[in-house]
């Protein structure tokens, strides 16, 4: 929720909010009273146990005066809607039902907290699941490979048994300006199937420092920190970018210390990615800096071992600009295996080799139109 400079949270109003407070902490919720400003604060904030700085909802304690007055609950109502589209999941205790029922009516408001909390732990474990499935480790060195029988050549291109388990790809580590693939280096041969071993650069792709930003877990919701959160997005667009709009929002939840990138966090950090470029792919939404798209992109090579890429990682422009530099890799009886040798790559799974195939057609497409 947006915050005043003085400050985003107030004090308890009413002996019936204290009271509230007083039975959540005996069940061990973390409450913190009057978060946000002005008319668009919400009693009592419960912070997420499992996320630095992320509530899991908001109690409304209701009293007396709000069954009485049809304005109040008109005006509530409207209040309770933009709360939600922040963001928040409302939680709502009536001081009638408290006075009555004080056990009942508190064990009813933790049941409502277990069960968002659950749900919250379901779609975290689903999120990761999701980002495990596209994100592996590339970038190790492997040993020298034989070439493939002809028999195996002629099968490579046919789709992998369904029983069988594919590996993650690993990419050469980075090799140092002008220094070739080669075997005694422990990366695997490019010349196995090809004659070719030039792989165009356009620097190095290196990992943002976000360590000079003063970086506040407790304010990332809070409207003040928009600004620290824009630069940080500057940031890494400006030295990484072309990247993947998921992998920036990893870059930022790193840096606060969140080792999960929840979906709270990623629609904070996609507030801030209306003014950059976006190209759709296979792997997901690649994010450039406003009138740099291109069709063609030079190669980065990795800066160190933790610069290392995957597949998915690497927009289709650096991996057709690869093709375009190396022609002969479209003779080959395989060029997918042929140009994924020359990444580096040890193993090559079906859905790498669709990416790989997306990136030779379009520099097919663009050979073809010069």
């Amino acid at each position: 929720l947006p915050a005043q400079e003085r400050g985003s949270v107030g004090a308890l109003e009413s002996p019936f909010e204290e009271a509230v407070a007083a039975e959540l902490e005996k069940r061990g919720w973390t409450i913190v009273p009057q978060v946000g400003i002005s008319g668009f604060r919400v009693d009592i904030g419960i912070r997420h146990p499992d996320l630095a700085g992320a509530y899991l909802a908001g109690v409304e304690c209701d009293g007396a005066t709000y069954h009485s007055s049809a304005t109040a609950r008109d005006r509530d109502k409207v209040r309770e809607q933009v709360l939600r589209g922040l963001g928040w999941n409302i939680v709502r205790v009536w001081s009638t039902d408290w006075w009555f029922d004080l056990e009942g009516c508190t064990e009813r408001l933790h049941a409502s907290l277990a069960a968002l909390l659950e749900e919250s732990r379901r779609k975290q474990a689903e999120q990761q699941e999701s980002e495990a499935a596209i994100h592996w480790d590339m970038g190790h060195k492997v040993d020298p490979m034989d070439p493939l029988p002809a028999e195996d050549l002629a099968s490579a291109g046919e789709p992998e048994h369904p029983s069988i388990k594919s590996e993650p790809e690993l990419v050469a580590a980075p090799l140092a300006t002008g220094e070739r693939p080669s075997a005694s280096a422990g990366i695997l041969p490019a010349a196995a199937h090809s004659t070719h071993d030039t792989v165009p650069t356009g620097g190095r792709y290196r990992l943002t420092d976000l360590t000079g930003f003063s970086t506040s877990p407790d304010q990332f919701y809070d409207f003040v920190y928009r600004g620290t959160l824009r630069s940080m997005v500057d940031a890494v667009i400006e030295q990484e970018g072309p990247l993947r709009d998921d992998v920036l929002a990893q870059r930022i939840a790193r840096a606060h210390g969140w080792l999960r990138t929840g979906n709270k966090i990623r629609e904070r950090i996609d507030l801030h990615l209306r003014e950059f470029d976006r190209t759709e792919e296979s792997s997901g939404s690649f994010l450039w800096k406003r009138g740099t798209v291109v069709d063609l992109l030079d190669y980065r090579m990795p800066f160190d071992a933790d610069a290392r890429r995957s597949i998915a990682d690497i927009p289709i422009a650096e991996l057709a600009a690869v093709v375009v530099a190396n022609e002969d890799i479209l003779e080959q009886s395989d060029p997918a295996l042929d140009l994924a040798r020359l990444l580096g790559v040890e193993r090559l799974a079906a859905i790498s080799r669709s990416r790989l195939d997306e990136a030779i057609d379009r520099a097919q497409r663009n050979l073809a139109s010069t």
